[in-house]
């Protein structure tokens, strides 16, 4: 399995309860960045926050991978999972 189906499924596993009571499913949005593949070393926070971001608008439990853009207008965002 790749890493970020592994942290999802780990995640949506997770039974959280408060006051005794189950709060429901549990998911995640991850935006993910690396250098140099995706960006600059000064750039890596930003960028992998534009893939959150992506990963938030494109729906719930959503992990996004910052990718460079074909037309060199920057980064972009795919999704992975």
């Amino acid at each position: 399995m790749i890493a970020h189906a592994v942290i999802r499924t780990r995640i949506e596993g997770l039974r959280v309860t408060h006051a005794g009571v189950e709060l429901g499913p549990v998911t995640v949005s991850i935006g993910v960045a690396t250098v140099p593949d995706h960006c600059s070393a000064e750039r890596l926070v930003k960028t992998a926050d534009a893939a959150l971001y992506r990963a938030k608008v494109a729906g719930r439990n959503r992990i996004i991978l910052a990718t460079v853009r074909q037309d060199g207008g920057g980064r972009d965002g795919q999704q992975v999972a």
